[in-house]
């Protein structure tokens, strides 16, 4: 790895990013998902190697090929509506879908959602590898229901969240009964789920959060104001960042200003940065962005999926050198601050990270036997 500081590259979230809400059969089989890497739809009798050899003009009900017509035929005894309904979710499934989309899972009884990231093309799963691993299941000590689905998806899942902290303004997801649907419209709630730090639009994004109780007063605003002016170090800051807040305490505050404003985003988040990560004993992803950013000074950015597979390939590599090297240490050193310390604030992590190696190994795997059988 180079010793150059600029080599390590801010966490973007590309504006074309699609974000999907994918249903494991009521949650029935949302360990299997995290297990595999993967997920999948149900309608076996409808491959994703029938969908592709499909005709490739568009059809009146708005599908890719002749996927309605697909469906009708191996499922005759179903109806217009079931038919319908069946075929588009595959053809969001198989066409709509695309390397570096979101994707969050709801478990049984939606007390967590896992958050994943799209990392390769649909492809069938062998019938017999399922059959065989899901007769083997007792003997292998796997204790959770498998999906018979052969229509998959490989993801690298990165985080699990708890029903706690997830947003209430999403919660309208919990009332929706499609397999896959669209929940763009809310991608900004879900990109602070991903990272407290990321770049999108081309703007910094920075979520600090206030532990402090019994909500904030007036003078708590006015002391917020002043500390993050103060400690962004540039008189124009405060007309450069834009604030939002949670009106709840403890709650998120979030910061956006211009990449060309990396100065003053830069100088806060090195403050917070002792009170938001003592330790990184499992390197989630908010840390690596943040460490990243910190890193970065020469603002290059990476897509999500690229970021992924840098942060796998570098990041522990990076996280020795950082902690073992005395220069890059100053960065950990607190900056003894009354007004900090008054109202609680840090950068906080949403969810609990899911280990990324083998998650990308999983990945590989996938992509290679798709490459095989292809």
């Amino acid at each position: 790895m180079k010793e150059d500081d600029n080599e390590y590259a801010w966490l973007e979230i590309p504006s074309n990013t699609n974000y999907w809400l994918v249903r494991a059969t009521g949650g029935k089989y949302y360990t299997d998902f995290l297990e595999t890497s993967t997920i999948s739809i149900l309608n076996n009798e409808v491959s994703v190697k029938d969908i592709n050899d499909s005709l490739e003009t568009p059809q009146s009900i708005g599908l890719h090929g002749d996927i309605h017509a697909i469906f009708a035929n191996a499922y005759k005894d179903k109806n217009k509506h079931w038919l319908t309904n069946a075929a588009r979710q595959a053809d969001i499934f198989v066409n709509n879908m695309k390397n570096g989309d979101l994707v969050l899972v709801p478990s049984k009884s939606s007390n967590r959602f896992a958050l994943g990231v799209i990392s390769g093309a649909a492809y069938d799963v062998d019938k017999d590898k399922l059959e065989k691993r899901s007769q083997n299941a007792s003997v292998n000590g796997i204790g959770y229901p498998i999906s018979d689905a052969i229509k998959r998806r490989p993801v690298i899942w990165i985080k699990e969240i708890s029903r706690e902290e997830f947003p209430p303004k999403l919660a309208w997801i919990l009332t929706a009964h499609q397999t896959i649907l669209s929940i763009k419209k809310d991608s900004h709630l879900i990109n602070n789920l991903v990272s407290p730090l990321y770049v999108y639009n081309d703007e910094i994004h920075l979520n600090i959060f206030s532990d402090k109780r019994n909500g904030l007063t007036l003078s708590d605003w006015e002391e917020l104001s002043t500390y993050l002016s103060d400690t962004a170090s540039g008189s124009k800051a405060k007309d450069k960042i834009n604030m939002g807040a949670d009106i709840h305490s403890p709650g998120f505050i979030e910061l956006i200003t211009n990449l060309q404003n990396y100065d003053y985003i830069f100088n806060i988040v090195k403050s917070l940065w002792n009170a938001t990560y003592k330790s990184a004993a499992n390197f989630p992803i908010g840390f690596f962005a943040i460490l990243y950013f910190l890193m970065g000074r020469d603002g290059r950015k990476q897509g999500l999926l690229k970021w992924i597979e840098s942060v796998v390939d570098t990041g522990e590599d990076l996280y020795q050198k950082h902690f073992e090297n005395k220069q890059k240490r100053e960065l950990m050193r607190k900056k003894e601050n009354q007004k900090q310390n008054s109202l609680s604030l840090k950068i906080k992590d949403a969810g609990t990270s899911i280990e990324l190696k083998n998650q990308k190994k999983n990945a590989d795997n996938q992509e290679s036997q798709h490459e095989k059988r292809e």
